[in-house]
């Protein structure tokens, strides 16, 4: 610690494995622009980082020269000598492990072919899917559309004109009471015209206000009718 405290914290520098890792990768990149082939930091697999290079010293002497119009140059010679060793400390430098930085076409590129084929395998369930539900939904509404129809049952008879209820209700006798009143005020003529009708109670059995449907249809056979006109009322079930 008293290494990256002398060498790096006291520049200026946060000493974490984070930042260490944004750092070398700087410096990698300034190395790269300098056109150096040589890879100076090295990435010890779960250990940490290298440092090996060449050091060259370069001293800068001050030379005084007097030129014919009297002014004063200075000029700094590059004093090369051989490349000293790295010292113990420095050769071998090994940091705290962080995982080497990654670029995005390395993670790319390092992706196994396993991994694609599972991708692919997940995007065709994914498509395939929605099909599959789609036909079940249909295959369950061909297969109980006939469930799904009411029981008619009939009423009273009036003339020409036939009065169903649906459903479970059988009717009583204060049901044909209450649907003989609710259909008089219908401008229908049963006989002369043939009508189905349709009378239903939300609450046959409660003495609340009761919300009544009644559909007087046209037949032109059996089950088929050509049209329907809807009624609604809310009356009073008084038993």
């Amino acid at each position: 610690m008293s290494f990256l405290q002398s060498v790096w914290v006291n520049y200026g520098f946060v000493a974490s494995n984070a930042g260490l890792n944004n750092y070398i990768s700087e410096l990698r990149k300034a190395f790269i622009a300098l056109e150096m082939n040589r890879e100076v930091i090295k990435t010890i697999p779960k250990l940490g980082f290298r440092m090996s290079a060449d050091i060259q010293s370069v001293v800068k002497t001050e030379r005084k020269e007097s030129s014919e119009n009297g002014i004063v140059e200075r000029i700094y010679e590059d004093n090369r000598k051989e490349p000293a060793p790295l010292s113990p400390g420095l050769k071998d430098l090994q940091i705290a492990p962080e995982k080497p930085v990654v670029t995005q076409q390395e993670q790319i590129d390092s992706i196994p072919p396993r991994r694609g084929r599972r991708a692919l395998e997940f995007k065709a369930v994914m498509f395939a899917l929605p099909l599959v539900l789609a036909l079940l939904v249909l295959f369950f509404l061909f297969t109980t559309k006939a469930n799904n129809q009411a029981q008619k049952n009939l009423l009273y008879q009036e003339g020409l004109c036939k009065v169903f209820t649906l459903g479970a209700d059988k009717g009583t006798e204060e049901m044909v009471i209450r649907a003989k009143k609710q259909i008089s005020d219908i401008d229908i003529n049963c006989q002369r015209d043939k009508h189905d009708l349709f009378y239903v109670e939300q609450h046959p059995d409660s003495n609340v206000i009761n919300r009544v449907f009644i559909a007087v249809c046209n037949p032109v056979g059996s089950d088929e009718y050509s049209s329907c006109t809807n009624y609604k009322y809310n009356q009073v079930v008084i038993k």
